[in-house]
């Protein structure tokens, strides 16, 4: 119930307004998408709209952690619980998820700016060399995200490359050390209770001394979960799509289903790996 109801429904109405702004999209011709044009040719009912939905997808999230604590915290004899309860008690893990997840997507854009701000200052001294990622970082900053998108899909399409960008892709190794120290944030926010950078430091913590042990436990983990689910969900679209375009909304709701049972998978099981961590703690030699 959590995953079809606070996962599955809000990423498919997502995708649903994703498609409804793609005008070259089917569904951007529905009478719908003309009449909020019409009402609302700002876009604001349409931003408040994602905005909801992404936080209700966060509260189904919260539901997996809280699920993943009674797991934790009762090994034996796990009692079955409504699905009232479980929306009911998440609720209070829902605001610290949120804003935790904030913090550390902040502190990540801090550290990767060790590599854009070189990299945006080449591809502007040399426009002639990557003009396509030029005009996505100018339609990116000027808020034309769809149109900045459509360029970035072109851009990959044709293959686009900057030569010199390629030399600066270590300057992205601190970000992404940064990402998987604090990875398992959401694990003690369900398991410790804690909150903010408490959370972010205690998944670092818990990784202290063992970050390759544990960045290999985080990639089987991804690689045994999310390739089959990949997999599965082109080869979902490919065959209903080749059938009748006009069902690509049935493609979304199987892909979703999918992908919502990927990150059930993923969340509990890195709560899974939080514990080992946490029991299994370094020992460190008095001198």
């Amino acid at each position: 119930m959590v995953a079809l109801w606070l996962i599955v429904v809000p990423m498919t109405l997502m995708d649903l307004l994703d498609r409804m702004q793609d005008t070259s999209d089917p569904l951007s011709q529905m009478p719908l998408r003309a009449y909020l044009t019409t009402v609302d040719p700002q876009g604001i009912l349409f931003v408040l709209a994602f905005f909801t939905l992404i936080i209700v997808s966060f509260w189904g999230t919260a539901c997996i952690l809280f699920v993943g604590q009674r797991m934790i915290q009762n090994r034996a004899g796990r009692s079955r619980t409504s699905f009232k309860v479980v929306r009911t008690e998440a609720r209070p893990l829902l605001i610290p998820l949120i804003l935790t997840s904030l913090l550390r997507a902040c502190i990540a854009v801090e550290w990767s700016l060790l590599f854009f701000v070189p990299f945006a200052i080449l591809l502007v001294a040399d426009r002639s060399a990557c003009p396509g990622m030029l005009n996505f970082f100018l339609q990116l900053l000027s808020g034309n995200g769809q149109e900045a998108q459509n360029t970035l899909a072109t851009v990959i399409e044709t293959g686009e490359t900057c030569a010199w960008a390629f030399l600066l892709l270590p300057l992205l190794l601190p970000a992404a050390i940064y990402l998987i120290r604090t990875s398992l944030f959401h694990a003690a926010i369900a398991t410790e209770d804690l909150r903010y950078r408490q959370a972010l430091r205690r998944s670092r913590d818990v990784m202290k001394g063992r970050f390759w042990t544990a960045t290999g436990y985080l990639l089987a983990i991804c690689v045994v979960i999310f390739v089959p689910a990949l997999l599965l969900d082109t080869a979902v679209h490919s065959m209903i799509e080749s059938l009748d375009s006009r069902l690509s909304v049935s493609a979304d709701i199987l892909s979703n289903g999918v992908f919502a049972l990927a990150e059930i998978l993923f969340i509990l099981s890195t709560i899974e790996l939080f514990g080992m961590l946490r029991k299994h703690p370094i020992l460190r030699l008095k001198k």
